[in-house]
């Protein structure tokens, strides 16, 4: 029977220890509103707690044994927060809840993601925080929505900016966030075009390029270009026959694709008028001016600048004093076309009574020549000059010869050559160096003669 009691007694001593040991920590936590969100916990725990997990009721949670403990909440509501604590030493655990209302808070937090569906549809997941009363989708296409999670459908690849902004009514509180949704259809572009030729020169463009493409640009074929519209109206100056391209490109998908058709220009009479002058070097006084004008059926009206004018295309003219004269040139074509040009002209400073100038064809095989001379044939090509001008002599008899290049005032650029030749063919070659594009006279000089052939520079 002793025995009996004193197995009873140990049972009860272990069962009564078990109770202390739990009773060793007991979780427990109070709480102050801060207002906006904000809460304020205090570990009112008791016992010996090595480790410490508060379940903040939204999704979030801390491990902390700090005696105070801060949280912001982002939506009103009401949330069952739960504090955890043990000791891992002794085993004991304890677990403690209570429920907590938030409410005041006046901040919106916009957020949201998106999933691509394909053939340019996409869903809109919103994710935004805090208050609000409604909701506002620019898909950057021109559509909008209110729906809290819209789905879309966009009609072309591209590049879109999309927001979404959340409003609260009740705190005015407003708040955006923007994402880019970027879509890539397939690499399909297809350059084409159709033209209507609307006469004098003037033809309008129609882009009916199909496929994605962003972006396109105009090359006319006359050295204009364009990319602001997508049906453009060109001016041409000259009969002839352009290569007309379109190019598009779609920067998204890599796609690029060129589209060329010809442009017949005929029976457009245009006029245009020009010339250009240099000094003339057998007679140091007097001027040449090179009638440049072009057109067809053209009629002449030159204003000397001093009062005097005439009508020839090449005409000669005296003036009494030396000076500065403005002289003018003006061609009609009989059809609705006339242009002026105008330039200040002198005899390169020289002082004499009087200077004549001397209007010549720039067509002509030598824009100067004079009798007797030793050359008889002169070659020069290619004109216009890339990079090479081969030039050919043909002399009549043994003679020295300088050749060189001048610009239209007479200012000396490069010297060719300097030496005297045999009879018959002599070859030369020049390769212009550090000489700007534009026009320039090839003068070949012997004892008796001076022969200029205009060069055209374009490189």
């Amino acid at each position: 029977m002793k025995n009996l009691n004193k197995l009873i007694l140990i049972v009860l001593i272990s069962i009564v220890g078990i109770s202390i040991a739990n009773a060793q920590c007991a979780s427990s936590f109070t709480y102050v509103y801060n207002g906006n969100g904000s809460i304020t916990f205090t570990n009112t725990s008791t016992g010996t707690m090595s480790y410490a997990h508060w379940d903040l009721g939204d999704g979030g949670y801390l491990w902390d044994t700090s005696t105070t403990v801060q949280y912001s909440y982002y939506m009103n509501g009401t949330y069952s927060v739960c504090l955890t604590e043990g000791d891992s030493a002794t085993g004991c655990t304890s677990t403690f809840c209570d429920s907590i209302t938030i409410f005041g808070i006046y901040n919106c937090n916009a957020n949201f993601t998106f999933t691509n569906n394909g053939s340019n549809n996409i869903s809109f997941n919103n994710l935004s925080l805090g208050n609000y009363t409604s909701v506002l989708w620019n898909f950057d296409d021109g559509f909008t929505s209110n729906s809290n999670n819209p789905n879309h459908t966009y009609a072309s690849p591209g590049v879109y900016n999309v927001c979404l902004t959340v409003n609260d009514s009740n705190s005015g509180c407003s708040d955006t966030q923007c994402y880019t949704v970027t879509l890539t259809g397939p690499a399909n572009c297809n350059a084409s075009f159709t033209y209507v030729n609307n006469g004098n020169g003037t033809v309008t463009f129609t882009n009916t390029s199909t496929g994605n493409y962003m972006s396109w640009y105009w090359d006319f074929g006359d050295g204009n270009q364009s990319w602001m519209t997508n049906a453009p109206t060109h001016t041409y100056y000259y009969n002839g026959t352009y290569n007309v391209c379109l190019f598009v490109v779609d920067s998204t998908s890599g796609c690029y694709d060129t589209f060329c058709n010809s442009v017949v220009i005929t029976n457009y009479p245009p006029c245009l008028s020009n010339f250009y002058y240099y000094p003339d070097s057998l007679n140091v006084f007097d001027v040449i001016v090179v009638n440049n004008a072009y057109g067809f059926y053209l009629t002449y009206l030159w204003d000397f600048g001093d009062g005097n004018t005439s009508t020839q295309q090449f005409p000669q003219h005296t003036y009494a004093t030396t000076g500065n004269y403005y002289l003018c040139l003006t061609v009609d074509n009989g059809s609705g076309c006339v242009d002026t040009y105008c330039d200040s002209i002198n005899a390169s400073g020289i002082n004499k009574t009087g200077f004549t100038i001397n209007v010549v064809d720039p067509n002509a095989t030598n824009i100067i020549e004079v009798d007797n001379k030793a050359i008889s044939t002169i070659s020069a090509y290619p004109n216009p000059v890339k990079n090479n001008l081969s030039i050919t002599l043909n002399l009549t008899e043994q003679a020295k010869v300088e050749v060189f290049v001048t610009d239209l005032l007479g200012k000396q650029i490069s010297v060719i050559t300097n030496e005297t030749m045999p009879t018959g063919d002599n070859t030369l070659q020049w390769t212009p160096a550090n000489i700007s594009n534009g026009i320039y006279l090839l003068n070949i000089k012997t004892n008796n003669s001076l022969q200029v052939k205009k060069l055209v520079l374009n490189r």
